[in-house]
């Protein structure tokens, strides 16, 4: 679970197994992803934030499990296939925040960040990711996950 204050935003990103990468370098994601809006309306109707989810999936493959390099070149590699789905703001779907609003994508594999909300608009979501059970993310493992 998240709120977000107004103003606060989450960038462009993949849905991956944080704490395998922050510990090994290595990329894993969920097999699905989705985002609940809360009950809670937003005071600030003209600008409540929005998720924004860019076109093209990310070709990597879910049953392999990549060790990122610290050789720039294999960093640079990386970007150059991210920033090809990157999309201008008439390109991409975007999707406003609405109380009690389920939006489910493939959060490993689509390139999706959020908008900042208004100066009114305190925004509360629940994160979801589904992971297949015998590959459970890191967290679950090690007992590292936490509710707001």
């Amino acid at each position: 679970t998240r709120s977000y204050n107004p103003g606060q935003y989450l960038p462009v990103h993949l849905d991956e197994d944080t704490f395998l990468y922050e510990k090994t370098g290595e990329f894993r994601c969920p097999m699905l992803g989705a985002v609940y809006y809360a009950h809670f309306p937003v005071d600030d109707e003209m600008n409540p934030g929005h998720l924004e989810v860019h076109p093209g999936r990310v070709c990597i493959d879910r049953d392999k499990r990549f060790q990122l390099a610290t050789d720039q070149k294999i960093k640079d590699e990386i970007m150059v296939s991210l920033k090809k789905h990157y999309a201008p703001v008439g390109k991409r779907d975007i999707i406003t925040y609405r109380p009690n609003r389920l939006i489910i994508l493939d959060a490993g594999m689509l390139l999706h960040g959020t908008t900042p909300s208004g100066e009114n608009s305190k925004r509360y979501i629940v994160g979801i990711n589904v992971w297949h059970k015998n590959d459970p993310p890191t967290g679950y493992e090690e007992s590292l996950f936490y509710a707001e």
